[in-house]
Parts: structure tokens; sequence; C-alpha cells
């Protein structure tokens, strides 16, 4: 029982730092790769409207980060 006390109590705090440094910013999303996959897959449109909605909706999001 000790030793599960012990290795909570190195984990815990742990887990705590890992947390605020994800917390920190938006995680990375590849844009060219999700299209070209989604494209692939479906077959129509082509890859130029895909990336141009991704990086219009990338945009806007970057701003209404900002602006908070």
């Amino acid at each position: 029982m000790r030793t599960f006390i012990f290795a909570l109590a190195a984990i815990v705090p742990a887990l705590c730092v890992i947390d605020r440094a994800a917390a920190d910013e938006l995680p990375t999303y590849d844009i060219a790769r999700n299209c070209s996959e989604e494209i692939g897959t479906a077959g129509i449109g082509g890859v130029k409207p895909c990336n141009n909605d991704e990086k219009g909706a990338k945009d806007q999001t970057d701003q209404t980060l900002v602006s908070v």
C-alpha cells in the first residue's frame, strides 16, 4: 500500500505539468495531408478547395483566440 501511495505522489504532479503545457496552444494540424486523405476517399472536388476551406477555418479560429 505504501508503494502505491508513493507512486501516486510521483505521478499526479507530473500529470499536472503535462496538462498545463498542452493547454497553452492548439495542437498542430496538417491541412495538406488531411485534405489529400479526405479527397482520396471521396474522389471529388480536388485538393485545392479543401486546402482553402481548412486554411480559412484555421485563420478564423486564430483570430477568435487572439481577440479573447
